[in-house]
């Protein structure tokens, strides 16, 4: 999910963030719970056109590579990628219509996640005794 940021600082992405955060909070925090990000490189190959089109509402996120949880290379679906970004044209349309697709399948070609702080700790096992050992 996103990160508290909402990755663009889009007040639908931080609401989403939210819910996710919350529901994995209420749930004892099972799993890994991963929040989109970006690099440093990211920001130094992409910054200047990022600020062209005017992207970030607030600080974008970046997170240190050595603290990526996870790096997604998205190249094989990337065609997927794009459509699924033109299919919120309201959102998306006028920034692929100014950088070109072309552009944007380079752009976000990779993705990357960093973990959710945990506030729990995990239960310590339990010893259970058998059945016939029971009151």
């Amino acid at each position: 999910t996103f990160g508290s940021d909402g990755m663009t600082g889009h007040d639908d992405h931080r609401a989403v963030h939210r819910w996710v955060t919350d529901a994995w909070r209420q749930s004892g925090e099972p799993g890994t719970l991963l929040y989109a990000t970006l690099t440093p490189a990211f920001h130094a190959r992409w910054g200047q056109l990022n600020e062209q089109v005017g992207l970030w509402e607030r600080e974008p996120p970046s997170t240190a590579e050595a603290d990526v949880a996870l790096t997604v290379d998205c190249t094989a679906v990337i065609d997927r990628k794009v459509a699924a970004l033109d299919a919120h044209a309201s959102q998306t349309a006028a920034l692929a219509e100014a950088v070109g697709h072309g552009t944007l399948r380079d752009w976000w070609a990779t993705e990357w996640f960093a973990a959710a702080p945990r506030l729990h700790t995990a239960p310590a096992l339990a010893t259970v005794a058998p059945a016939a050992a029971r009151p």
